[in-house]
């Protein structure tokens, strides 16, 4: 009988544990209102940089910040252009036609990216055939000028992520040079002929292809 007793005590028990923690949950929510859209693999931990549709339209967001869009295409050409991952195929995709470099300097035979090809990645195939990974921490904030260039700053992290007691190879404060053009607002011709971003974005293009962004010089 006790056993039979013990037994419903207990059911009764967990029963009233999953009510309390359902109710619980209720007006956490409730009282702070929040709308949950939960994204899978989310690359980074700060919310505009995570996989999403972006809170506000990106005309919106370039009048009430002018340089969101040109900071985030600086940044994201520095890192194409210096980064490396582990993995030597990762620099046969970024000498592609198609990839981000090739589109922010307007085709793989321009002498940015060709220089990229001949200066820059044997040195990125080196590290990436030794396994080693290194991270572009670009400084936040639109670049300064200096005549026609933007001065880039920015901090490499280099390690081996399979050596987890080697400390990272850091060097801060280093500096790149570009001379660039870029005008708010997406792309509607390309080449003298008309141009859809929509379309473009959904035959797997570099989404910076959109944009009146392009790199003539590096230095």
């Amino acid at each position: 009988m006790r056993t039979i007793l013990f037994i419903l005590s207990s059911l009764v028990l967990v029963a009233l544990a999953w009510v309390s923690l359902y109710f619980s949950g209720r007006l956490f929510d409730a009282s702070r209102k929040i709308e949950i859209e939960p994204y899978i693999f989310q690359p980074a931990a700060h919310s505009i940089n995570r996989v999403g549709r972006p809170p506000v339209p990106l005309a919106q967001m370039e009048r009430m910040h002018g340089n969101y869009v040109l900071e985030r295409l600086i940044a994201t050409f520095v890192r194409e252009y210096l980064g490396v991952i582990p993995h030597p195929a990762d620099l046969d995709r970024r000498s592609e036609w198609r990839s981000p470099l090739a589109v922010m300097t307007i085709g793989s035979h321009t002498p940015v990216f060709a220089d990229w090809k001949t200066n820059v990645r044997p040195g990125l195939a080196e590290l990436a055939e030794e396994r080693k990974l290194r991270r572009v921490n670009v400084h936040g904030g639109l670049p300064s000028m200096q005549g026609e260039y933007y001065i880039v700053r920015f901090d490499l992290i280099t390690y081996n992520p399979n050596d987890l007691d080697a400390l990272p190879h850091i060097e801060y404060n280093r500096e790149m040079r570009l001379r660039l053009r870029y005008e708010k607002g997406m792309r509607t011709e390309r080449g003298g002929q008309p141009f859809d971003p929509r379309r473009a974005l959904r035959s797997g293009v570099a989404p910076m292809i959109v944009f009146k962004f392009v790199v003539d010089e590096v230095r």
